[in-house]
């Protein structure tokens, strides 16, 4: 509803109020969970010498696939529909998950010896 000054009645304002607590909800999950994964990893994999170049070839893939997903969901949204653009990413993370969990071994505790040698088998 609309009021005669052109403002949304307060009846409109819960759905945006909740839009905004779950993206914020989301996004504080996100930082605490799956985010900083592959900074952590690529500290912990790689030696020394290496780390700053494959810090910047991790920031710099972030960056790029995260410009992608972000000027190519409108267009999808608009050729395909929201529905399926949101099951092709749910698609995407669930064989992200599966190659986590078949290729991506725990490092927890280990030497950077232990991991360089576990990365070579």
């Amino acid at each position: 509803a609309v009021d005669t000054d052109g403002a949304m009645g307060s009846s409109l304002m819960w759905p945006r109020v909740l839009a905004m607590g779950a993206i914020c909800v989301y996004g504080s999950a996100f930082a605490f969970s799956l985010g900083p994964i592959p900074n952590i990893l690529t500290a912990e994999l790689f030696p020394m010498r290496a780390k700053s170049a494959a810090m910047a070839a991790s920031l710099g893939a972030q960056f790029f696939f995260n410009t992608c997903v972000g000027m190519g969901f409108p267009i999808l949204r608009h050729k395909i529909g929201a529905q399926a653009v949101f099951t092709g990413f749910g698609a995407v993370c669930f064989v992200a998950w599966l190659f986590v969990n078949r290729f991506v071994f725990e490092t927890k505790g280990a030497s950077l010896e232990q991991l360089s040698s576990k990365g070579d088998e």
